[in-house]
């Protein structure tokens, strides 16, 4: 299974290649989004990339995060690094609506194939991914 990255390695990698100031305001974005689960403050301050990785992943679950870190992304206009999220999932980015509500969004991300592949990635829109 070498080669193959959990979502909390691709996540982090993106996170790792903003600037310190692109990261700082996906931080301030993450923490004003109104959607719930809701990230606090205390939750991400003064983490690093890493640490905002384990918060999104503990928070959205491995099967929302992408999602959301995809949003929050396109949202400050790195739109370049959501691409390569997409891309590194195995998937093809495509500009697309997303789903209108958390439900749509979290109700068919995908099935269980336990052997660690995402299928595909289409950011920001639904995807599936496979663990």
């Amino acid at each position: 299974m070498a080669g193959k990255k959990t979502v909390r390695i691709i996540i982090a990698d993106t996170l790792e290649d903003l600037s310190k100031a692109k990261f700082d305001k996906f931080v301030h974005h993450l923490l004003d989004r109104r959607e719930e689960p809701r990230v606090k403050c205390n939750s991400v301050e003064g983490k690093n990339y890493l640490g905002v990785t384990d918060v999104l992943v503990s928070t959205y679950t491995e099967t929302g995060a992408p999602r959301v870190v995809c949003e929050l992304l396109r949202e400050i206009r790195c739109n370049d690094e959501a691409d390569r999220l997409g891309e590194t999932a195995g998937g093809r980015p495509e500009q697309q609506q997303g789903p209108s509500t958390s439900e749509e969004a979290y109700g068919s991300l995908g099935e269980d194939r336990r052997d660690g592949a995402w299928a595909h990635l289409d950011c920001p829109s639904i995807f599936s991914v496979l663990h």
